[in-house]
């Protein structure tokens, strides 16, 4: 949990200082997917006030977007499954619809760039979680 605010933390002030990716975003809809946990409610209200501060917008207008976004994601959990098409789309979809409603601009090329970078960290996480679930069935057994 504390790798996932430093990471997400980090990716608010690159995003409000350096690149244009929606990253945070990206990171929130990923671990979503993996984690399934309710903190991540909170994690997007707080990153999304702060990426609003740092980036000099409205404030809430990002962090009203992330909630939504993460509770659609809650809300079909069940129905869907969690694979690499999922999470791509699921990211291409919302990564899109930020940038065109809080940031005022259609970039595909963004999209598709946060999207490959929600990808990689499922791919990795989902990884790192089944190795930590198996060590664990492992002590439990012995």
């Amino acid at each position: 949990m504390i790798f996932v605010i430093l990471l997400t933390l980090f990716a608010v002030v690159l995003e409000s200082s350096v690149i244009s990716l929606p990253l945070a975003l990206s990171i929130l809809v990923t671990f979503s997917f993996i984690y399934k946990k309710e903190w991540l409610l909170a994690l997007s209200l707080i990153i999304g006030v702060v990426l609003d501060a740092l980036a000099l917008r409205t404030i809430g207008a990002s962090s009203l977007f992330f909630l939504v976004a993460i509770f659609v994601i809650f809300l079909y959990e069940k129905k869907i499954e969690a694979s690499i098409q999922v999470v791509f789309l699921s990211n291409f979809v919302l990564v899109f619809l930020y940038t065109f409603l809080i940031k005022g601009n259609f970039s595909v090329a963004a999209s598709f760039l946060a999207s490959s970078f929600g990808i990689i960290l499922f791919i990795i996480f989902n990884k790192l979680k089944t190795v930590s679930v198996k060590e664990h069935k492992l002590r439990f057994e012995i």
